[in-house]
C-alpha cells in the first residue's frame, strides 16, 4: 500500500520552513510575510474525479479537504463533524448549481445561502470552525483582527460568536459599506466580537500598521 506523504504548507517568499496545515491556519500568515500554499499538491486518479461528480457539495467539500489536511491533525471522523457544522446555517445546504443557457454548458454556483447572505460564508463558518477545534486542543485562546469592506466581517462575526477562545475584532471603514452589512456586525449579540469603524481607511485597516 502507497503511503501518501504528508502535505505542507511552505511560504510563497520560500524563506522560512514549511509548516504543518494547524500551524498554517493560527497563524494566517508565514513569517516571512508570504501566503501559505500547499506541497505536494495530491494526485487525483480518473475514477477518484469521476465518483466526485456523483457527491453533494458538503460530501465533495469533506473528500477534497481531507486531501489537504493529513488525519494525523484532523481525524476525518472530526473534519466531516467540523463540515458537517459549518454548513448547518446555510438555508440550502447544498449550495444549487444552475445552468445558464440551453445547451447546459454555462453554470452557476449560488454562494449567497450563508447566514450573512455572502460568498464568504461559505469559507469563514470552516476557517473559524477549525481554529476553534485546535484552539481547543491547545487549551489556548486567539484574538483575530481583520479587515473587512463588508463580506468578510459579517461572515467571520457571525461565525465566530459565543466561541470561547476566539475574540474577533472585524474593522470596517466608517460609513463607507452598504448599512445592511454593517448593521450584521454591529448588532451582533456576542461578547466576543467587537466590531470597529476605522476612518480614513477605505480598505478598513488593510492598510493599518498594528
Amino acid at each position: 500500500m502507497r503511503i501518501r506523504p504528508m502535505v505542507m504548507y511552505h511560504s510563497t517568499r520560500g524563506s522560512c520552513p514549511p509548516v504543518s496545515f494547524e500551524q498554517a491556519v493560527l497563524q494566517g500568515f508565514a513569517a516571512d510575510g508570504g501566503l501559505f500554499v500547499p506541497h505536494p499538491i495530491p494526485r487525483l486518479s480518473r475514477d477518484r474525479l469521476n465518483h466526485w461528480k456523483h457527491l453533494c457539495y458538503v460530501d465533495l467539500a469533506k473528500e477534497v479537504m481531507s486531501c489537504f489536511i493529513d488525519s494525523t491533525i484532523v481525524p476525518k471522523q472530526d473534519l466531516d463533524c467540523l463540515l458537517d457544522e459549518s454548513f448547518a446555517s446555510f438555508d440550502k445546504a447544498d449550495p444549487p448549481l444552475l445552468s445558464i443557457d440551453s445547451d447546459g454548458q454555462r453554470w452557476v454556483l449560488e454562494l449567497f445561502h450563508g447566514p450573512t447572505l455572502s460568498f464568504k460564508d461559505v469559507a469563514m463558518g470552516f476557517l473559524i470552525r477549525v481554529m476553534d477545534y485546535f484552539l481547543d486542543r491547545r487549551n489556548d485562546q486567539l484574538s483575530l483582527i481583520l479587515a473587512t469592506t463588508g463580506d468578510t466581517g459579517p461572515a467571520a462575526a457571525y461565525a465566530a460568536a459565543g466561541r470561547k477562545r476566539i475574540s474577533c475584532w472585524p474593522l470596517f471603514p466608517a460609513g463607507m459599506i452598504s448599512k445592511e452589512q454593517e448593521l450584521q456586525m454591529t448588532t451582533i449579540e456576542a461578547e466576543n466580537v467587537t466590531p470597529v469603524g476605522v476612518r480614513g481607511c477605505l480598505e478598513g485597516g488593510d492598510d493599518l500598521d498594528l
